[in-house]
């Protein structure tokens, strides 16, 4: 019998659809003979954009792009210097890392 929460449609699709992602993903592991080298290939290409390159854009954008020169901050251009540094540190890091994961999978390590 399943449980009270899956009784509905709703939740049944849920249930259903969790099972199936992990299914996939069990499938996936044991069919890719390198699958770390693919799982370090999303990550490099993921993380860097999240957690480095979109923040800053987005504060670039809101606090510089989106305000009139006299609405801007007092120090403005060492804002967009700082943004810059890090959205070039980011998008190093994800060329740097996705480069290593493209040979690692090619090399087969």
């Amino acid at each position: 019998r399943l449980p009270t929460k899956i009784r509905s449609y709703k939740g049944l699709n849920r249930w259903v659809l969790r099972w199936l992602i992990v299914f996939f993903t069990a499938v996936t592991a044991v069919l890719i003979p390198n699958f770390s080298a693919l799982i370090a290939l999303i990550g490099a290409l993921g993380s860097a954009t999240l957690s480095l390159t979109l923040p800053a854009l987005f504060h670039l954008k809101g606090c510089i792009l989106d305000q009139s020169l006299e609405q801007r901050p007092r120090f403005w251009k060492a804002i967009a210097a700082k943004d810059g540094a890090i959205i070039a540190i980011g998008v190093f890091g994800m060329v740097t890392g996705t480069a290593k994961a493209i040979i690692d999978i090619i090399n087969g390590n």
